[in-house]
This record gives C-alpha cells, sequence and structure tokens, in this order.
C-alpha cells in the first residue's frame, strides 16, 4: 500500500514497535483524521506514480486513458512538506520515495489509476515500459475547497471501480519496475513516473 503523509504526526515513530503503535494499529484513525491518505488495491506492487500538486493537475495523456479517480481523502499538513512512500516508510522521512513541499493548511488528494499499457508505445522491444509510459497512478494534490465529503476507507477505490480498472491494468502492474528518473520538480513532469518498489512485490 502507498501513502502519502505528513510527518508531523508521526514523529513518535522510532522503530517496529513504534511504527506497530503509531502507524498500523491506528491506521484507520490516522486516515479519517488527515495524517495519512492511502493508495490502496489491495495489493502489493511496484508501481509507478506521478503527484501533481495544484494549479498542476492530469495531463490531456493521462485523461485519454484514465479509468477511475478516487473519491477525495483529506490530508492535514503541518511542518511544510507531506511525504509519498510504502506504509512501511510512514514515519521516516528519510525513507520517502518522494518530499513534497507543501504549506501547512488542508488538502483534498485524490488517486487516479490509468489505464497506460493501452496507449500505443507503451511497451519497449524488451516487454516492459518506455521511459515515457504514463504512470499507474496519478496522485493528485489541491487545496480543500470546503464543500469535500472525505472518503476514509483503508481500500481507496469501491469494489466495482477496481474491478473496471483491473480489466486494462491488472497485467502489467506487477511485471516491470519503472525506472527512477533523475531528480527534478516535484511534479517530475507531465510524462515522468516516481517508482516505488512495495514489499511483496513481484517485478
Amino acid at each position: 500500500m502507498l501513502s502519502v503523509w505528513c510527518p508531523q504526526p508521526f514523529a513518535a515513530v522510532n522503530g517496529y514497535d513504534a511504527w506497530e503503535q503509531y502507524v498500523n494499529d491506528r491506521l484507520q484513525d490516522a486516515i479519517a483524521n488527515g495524517e495519512l491518505v492511502p493508495v490502496n488495491i489491495g495489493s502489493d506492487g511496484a508501481w509507478g506514480v506521478r503527484v501533481a500538486v495544484a494549479p498542476d493537475g492530469l495531463t490531456e495523456r493521462e485523461r485519454a486513458y484514465a479509468v477511475v479517480t478516487s473519491e477525495p481523502y483529506l490530508l492535514v499538513v503541518s511542518g511544510g512538506e507531506a511525504c509519498l512512500s510504502g506504509i512501511e516508510a510512514v514515519g521516516d522521512p528519510a525513507f520517502a520515495a518522494l518530499r513534497i513541499p507543501l504549506a501547512d493548511g488542508h488538502y483534498a488528494i485524490r488517486s487516479t489509476i490509468l489505464a497506460w499499457d493501452g496507449e500505443p508505445g507503451a511497451f519497449g522491444a524488451d516487454g516492459c515500459p518506455t521511459a515515457s509510459a504514463l504512470s499507474d497512478f496519478v496522485i493528485q494534490i489541491a487545496p480543500e475547497l470546503g464543500n469535500e465529503k472525505y472518503r476514509t476507507t483503508e481500500v481507496t477505490f469501491d469494489a466495482r471501480d477496481a474491478s473496471a480498472a483491473s480489466v486494462s491494468a491488472h497485467p502489467n502492474w506487477t511485471f516491470c519496475v519503472r525506472e527512477q528518473p533523475p531528480p527534478g520538480p516535484v511534479t517530475g513532469g507531465p510524462d515522468s513516473a516516481t517508482c516505488l518498489d512495495l514489499l511483496g512485490c513481484t517485478a
């Protein structure tokens, strides 16, 4: 499971036992309180992810291959940044795949699944995604408007939506690992992805 999280609420995490206490054992409360946003389809894998911070959003290419976008989740930022990582790294920003500078405040987070494998040229001759292939997920971060009805479940998408998404995307989610792009802007550009190789990955 991927997660977007604010470091401050997890400052007491200094080892596995503390991670169990402050993250795993209170995961539902952390989601409801806006401390952590899950990106969870119910299985581990090696995912390509792009983070889009408003005013950035889905590109024209991404909109063409978007399968489903989640309901918004609340993220409350304090301390000037949020982190993107696998759930096992929550509490230690040094192990985050991406650290995202954000002004303190309330944000609405939506995740979009892309059927990236349906785009012509997505695969190279070796059968793996090309450097220009779209990501598996786009995580969109936007300031709260005040009228959101926030989702609080650990699973990001409803079962019917996840089932529809898996028709085009599931054959490739665990077979190919995207290469990490060179360091760059927070969003990495519209055609790049941050690779997160999660525990349990079969790639």
